[in-house]
Parts: structure tokens; sequence; C-alpha cells
């Protein structure tokens, strides 16, 4: 078996030969250039996929060698063993071949009994210990093994650097790919923020003051779904009503809506805090068309609860309340 060629770990470049295009300051609003950013992260997510693929072809492509090497390994490693044990036993080494060739021959005959099996079994055992004794000489036999040992700890060691490189490159990748995520989620976020400012003017605008109950739940329900939060109603009306489950972005939030005429006391707090772990949210708030106690205020700065209030209302329509 001819020693393999070796080569270098090679990644394939992510460069396409050409620099990214820096816009001017002032020549593009801060819109598109986040565009741009997304977009130019987009196509370097495509490019390190690409890579990655082939550098697991790569590692598996090393692993299969290494093991092939190995295996061959062993077998000249069995080999030599095989001979000197056989130089203990007998000085002569053809006369142990013979030997062990006629032993061949003779159990072959015994298991078959035919003049065929005596002569095939004489040719597989001039075969096998032909190997194992005498080809190749004791000289070359052992050269070979020594070029073979060499060979396998170079191909471990680099099996080990691809590997390795293909881990730094899965981080990479896991990386630019939250990066990208993260910029598109931002410009999807600012569309919405951005888009139709007349229909969320004209909610504001609306006499939600006024609203009180189920009628100011279902406010609350078209004002988060022009903020692009997807609602689940089902929540209020199997537990108990102005109960709101808001998802975006994987981020789950548990919504207490109160149309409400008397200033929102500690209790609504609480009953939202309840409600973020009974269906397992991320956040919780309470909105209100009214005003919140001060004993609210202080329990929801504790607990970690969002309140927005009639003074707030306007900044939660036009998207510029975090929940």
């Amino acid at each position: 078996m001819a020693p393999e060629q070796e080569h270098t770990p090679q990644k394939p470049a992510a460069d396409t030969g050409q620099e990214p295009y820096v816009f001017p300051e002032g020549t593009i609003s801060p819109h598109e250039r986040t565009r741009h950013e997304a977009g130019e992260l987009g196509k370097q997510v495509e490019t390190l996929e690409a890579e990655r693929v082939v550098l697991e072809a790569q590692t598996r492509q090393q692993r299969n060698r290494v093991r092939k090497l190995r295996l061959e390994l062993a077998v000249r490693n069995a080999v030599a063993r095989v001979r000197r044990l056989a130089d203990r036993v007998t000085p002569w080494r053809s006369g142990a071949f013979g030997l062990c060739v006629v032993i061949t021959g003779a159990l072959a005959a015994i298991i078959r009994p035919s003049l065929l099996s005596l002569l095939l079994g004489f040719a597989v055992g001039a075969i096998v210990f032909g190997f194992l004794l005498l080809f190749p000489h004791d000289e070359a036999a052992e050269e070979t093994r020594r070029d073979r040992q060499a060979e396998l700890e170079q191909a471990v060691a680099y099996c080990s650097e691809v590997a390795q490189q293909a881990e730094r490159h899965r981080r990479e990748l896991a990386e630019t790919r939250a990066q990208h995520e993260d910029v598109v989620d931002g410009l999807r976020r600012k569309q919405l923020t951005q888009s139709n400012p007349q229909r969320r003017d004209h909610l504001a605008k609306r006499n939600w003051k006024a609203m009180r109950g189920g009628q100011f739940e279902k406010f609350l329900v078209i004002v988060f779904e022009e903020l692009g939060y997807n609602v689940d109603e089902a929540a209020g009306k199997k537990d108990q009503p102005g109960e709101l489950v808001l998802t975006k972005s994987d981020r789950r939030v548990f919504v207490h809506a109160k149309g409400y005429f008397h200033s929102v006391p500690d209790s609504a707090v609480e009953a939202a805090h309840a409600g973020m772990a009974r269906h397992r949210c991320h956040r919780c708030a309470v909105v209100t068309n009214s005003q919140f106690t001060q004993s609210a205020r202080e329990l929801a700065n504790t607990i970690g609860c969002v309140l927005v209030d009639a003074g707030s209302m306007g900044d939660l329509i036009r998207g510029q309340v975090e929940l």
C-alpha cells in the first residue's frame, strides 16, 4: 500500500475577491445601511455554511484514512510478532513454513476428505504462512511497518487539526448566524415601528380612556397585532378576562389588561406575575387606561413587571415601549 500524500488542511476562502463597499457618511439612511448589513451578513452565513460542508467532508475523509492506517499497521504488527515467535521456536523459518503448509492441508483433508480439499489446504497454507513467515523479507517488512507508523502519526495529527478547524468554523458560523438574526430582527422591529404611522396615530387618537373590560382588551389586541406580536386571546378565556399572551421572536410576554376607572392596585401586578409563570412567559406587564397605586409601582419594580398607564399608552401604541 503506497503512502498517501500529506496535505495541509485548507479552509475554503470566504473572500469573494472584492472589498465590501463602504457607503460614504450621509449618502444613505440608517435604515438602508441596516438592510445592506443584513444582506452582507446573510451572504456570509451562506458562504460559511458551504465551508462547513467542505470541512465536515474533509474531517470524515481523514478519519476514514486514520482507521485504514490503523488496521494496516495492526496487521503488520501481528505479522512481525508471528515471525519473532517462529524464530524462537525454530531457527529454520522455511522449515516452519513447510510444516504449517502440511498441517493446513491435513486439516482440510480431515474436514472434507478429498484430493481437492488437500490441494486447497496446501494452497491456502502456502499463501497465508508465506505472507506471515517469508514474504516480504524482514528488512522490507520492517521498513514498511515503520513508514506506516510515521504516516499514521501524521494522519492523526492532521485529523486533529482539521477537527479543531471545523469546530472553530462551527463557532464562527453560529456567531455570524446569531448576529444576522439580531440585525434582521432589529430591522423588522424598526419596520414595524415606522410602518403605517397613520394607523397608529388613528389608534392613539381613539377614545381608549373610556374603554372598560372586554372593550379595552379587544383594543389592546389590535394594538399588539399592529406592533407585530402574535396575540393569544384564549389565555384570558381559560383563566380570567383581561389576560393576553404575546409572542414575537421566540419571546413570550404575559399582559394583564385593566380597562379601569380607579387606580389599579398591586393585586393586578401579582396576577400578572402569576400568569407569567403559569403560561411560561419571559416577561409580564400590566396595561391600563388609568393609573397605578404607589404600592403597585413598588411591587412592579421589585418583581420586574412592566407597567403601562394612561400617560404612556400613546408611546405603547407607537411602538416606543419595549415589553
